[in-house]
């Protein structure tokens, strides 16, 4: 193996429960660096680029699945 890469983020609140986000997430990626990825990683950038994403715009899963601006379309 080449390298790790570790990815970690976070979703949620820790304050009092609220409804409309009743859990907190943690999701954690590994990634091998010795599997070659970049043809995953080109097919997703071209399909965000047909929907109007630059390249180096974040996509952000709640605002998302919300359905809220700017993704209110998506």
């Amino acid at each position: 193996m080449k390298g790790l890469s570790i990815f970690v983020d976070e979703s949620g609140d820790f304050g009092e429960y609220a409804q409309h986000a009743p859990y907190y997430i943690i999701t954690m990626v590994f990634h091998d660096q010795s599997n070659d990825i970049s043809q995953n990683i080109n097919i997703l950038n071209n399909a965000l680029r047909q929907i109007g994403y630059g390249d180096e715009q974040a996509v952000h899963t709640e605002p998302l699945i919300r359905r809220e601006p700017p993704y209110q379309y998506f």
